[in-house]
């Protein structure tokens, strides 16, 4: 028998019998790659939150959970993407009570889905559920409300209701906003209701310097544009309009009657002022009284609608004069209807120039 050792021993090495069988390293960015289809990029950037993980068990049964609740393969994706520690979050202590206590409370179903792919931070917070509610209440149980708020603010579920979005409503109550004007400014505006209560007056005494009238039907457009640009491109967008030869007045008026003309490129703004002024015919003040002309498409409405009114205008065949104006808001079933079909056997190049 010693011998047969001695001969054995010679023959392998002496760690053959009391080595395990060697157990492949966890790599978790071959992990967010091959497993979730993230790109090389993205799990790079992605893998440094996670280095800690020895092993896939528990971004395995974080995945696994997502899919049952019902997200796709896609939407993890983006998640993971976004908030690459969501996948280390324990199972058993967090994602399943808090989705359970969600369920419990009403947000369950597509309304549950919503909210996590807005942000996985309902899942893994537990001070989430009385922010919910409150959002809930002040939208009046309107789901499709609360989650375009939601969708509008990723990060809304986060923040304090005592501490940072009652005193901010209270602020717009002073400035005379409605409840409902904040809801609409809520799912309108990026961010808006988390911000710093000096930024919101900025905003709102800026958007009143345009000419808006606060608590005016226009005001919460206007609002909208200028909170999403900063003060020195609205400064900007006044001066192009001034050199292009508007008068203060003429541009704030423009401005309240469609706040959408602050949020256009001045290369935008000019191709289509070089249409209606040098093609059409009309004059600054005459486009200031209409800014909606200005947000039409030029390829794809003012200049074939404008074509098929010249036509017909050459041979006589409108009874009444048009304004451009009423002929560039309708809708395209309407202004085929009204200006093409009737006239297409005497003008069959009518045809040929709406395509």
């Amino acid at each position: 028998m010693d011998l047969l050792r001695i001969t054995l021993r010679l023959k392998f090495p002496i760690n053959f019998y009391s080595t395990k069988p060697h157990k492949p390293q966890f790599i978790i960015t071959d992990y967010l790659i091959n497993s979730l289809g993230l790109s090389p990029e993205r799990a790079a950037r992605a893998a440094p939150r996670l280095a800690h993980l020895r092993d896939a068990s528990r971004p395995d049964s974080v995945r696994h959970f997502l899919e049952h609740l019902g997200l796709t393969h896609s939407h993890i994706q983006t998640l993971v993407s976004w908030r690459p520690t969501l996948l280390s979050v324990d199972l058993s202590s967090t994602l399943r009570p808090n989705a359970d206590a969600l369920h419990s409370h009403g947000f369950s179903g597509p309304l549950l889905l919503h909210l996590v792919r807005t942000n996985p931070f309902v899942l893994t917070s537990h001070a989430v559920l009385p922010r919910l509610h409150f959002w809930k209440d002040f939208f009046r149980d309107d789901r499709a409300s609360l989650v375009k708020a939601f969708r509008r603010n990723r990060y809304l579920v986060q923040y304090s209701i005592a501490d940072k979005i009652l005193p901010n409503i209270e602020l717009l109550r002073r400035y005379g906003f409605s409840d409902r004007d904040i809801g609409i400014v809520v799912m309108r505006i990026n961010g808006f209701i988390t911000r710093s209560p000096e930024a919101i007056k900025e905003l709102i005494e800026r958007t009143m310097q345009l000419g808006f009238t606060c608590g005016s039907r226009m005001f919460l457009q206007g609002l909208s544009v200028v909170a999403m640009r900063r003060g020195e491109a609205l400064e900007k967008k006044m001066e192009f309009f001034r050199k292009l030869g508007w008068s203060e007045d003429e541009a704030k008026s423009a401005f309240r009657k469609n706040p959408k003309v602050l949020s256009l490129r001045a290369e935008n703004i000019q191709s289509k002022l070089d249409f209606l002024m040098g093609v059409v015919g009309l004059d600054l003040s005459s486009i200031a009284a209409v800014p909606l002309l200005l947000t039409y498409s030029l390829e794809k409405r003012l200049m074939p609608r404008f074509r098929v009114l010249d036509i017909l205008n050459s041979k006589g065949l409108l009874k009444k004069e048009c304004k451009l104006n009423t002929a560039m808001s309708l809708s395209d079933e309407e202004f085929e209807k009204k200006f093409v079909l009737p006239f297409e056997d005497l003008v069959p190049q009518l045809v040929m120039t709406r395509q």
